[in-house]
């Protein structure tokens, strides 16, 4: 997992936002709180650097249960994207 901070987004929304970023656990580990402890992580660590948002972006269909886990670390959604898509 990492985290990171985009300066030119916070200076653009005057925000104090960090991204949680490329979160993963292999499966045969899912369930025992791993990904959580990272999410909480990566939130601790975005808060030590004065951020007071953590962002992340999801698949909303993605099969991992990875949206019940933002939500169960806090995550709400904020906005749903548009993707496009043309056939060739």
């Amino acid at each position: 997992m990492g985290w990171g901070v985009d300066e030119k987004y916070n200076t653009e929304k005057n925000k104090k936002s960090g991204w949680l970023l490329d979160i993963g656990v292999l499966k045969t580990y899912r369930g025992k709180g791993i990904g959580a402890a990272l999410m909480l992580h990566g939130m601790k660590t975005l808060r030590s650097q004065g951020m007071e948002e953590a962002l992340l972006y999801v698949d909303d269909m993605n099969i991992t249960k990875a949206l019940e886990l933002y939500e169960k670390v806090g995550f709400t959604a904020a906005k749903k994207e548009i993707v496009y898509l043309k056939e060739l």
